[in-house]
């Protein structure tokens, strides 16, 4: 009997602790990590070569992405070429490319999403990976239009 007296105060010890920890820090929506997920798509003609780029909100970070060809079976020989993360004089989003290698007729788009998220923080890898800003397939600047 004793031992689970002890154990219920424990139990409440606890709980109350978790209880104030969470009431001193401000628990309410402005202490929340927000997310976002962004998206956006070519347009859905002929073209051959197609890229797209989506930002993430002012003041949030990416933290993830990628990039799908809606129905590519409908349109063989469309390869994904390029998804990554890139970061544009201080705006951070996704970018990908794809293209109709077989030069078809048929219509496809391409559309690419940025999980977005505030509260972080972006820093040097100090490993030596490349920045978000280093990915450019063939010369193009992300953020220009495609």
């Amino acid at each position: 009997m004793r031992r689970v007296a002890l154990g219920a105060v424990v139990v409440l010890a606890i709980a109350a602790g978790t209880y104030a920890l969470g009431a001193a820090s401000g628990d309410d929506d402005r202490a929340q990590m927000r997310r976002v997920i962004v998206g956006a798509s070519t347009d859905d003609d002929t073209t051959y070569d197609k890229w797209v780029t989506v930002e993430c909100p002012d003041g949030m970070s990416v933290i993830g992405g990628g990039a799908v060809i809606p129905h590519g079976n409908d349109t063989p020989g469309v390869a994904l070429y390029w998804t990554a993360p890139y970061n544009d004089h201080g705006t951070d989003g996704w970018w990908a490319a794809a293209q109709d290698t077989k030069r078809g007729s048929r219509r496809w788009l391409l559309q690419v999403q940025a999980i977005c998220s505030d509260g972080v923080q972006s820093v040097a890898d100090p490993h030596g990976s490349l920045a978000p800003e280093v990915f450019s397939p063939a010369g193009r600047t992300p953020g220009a239009g495609g």
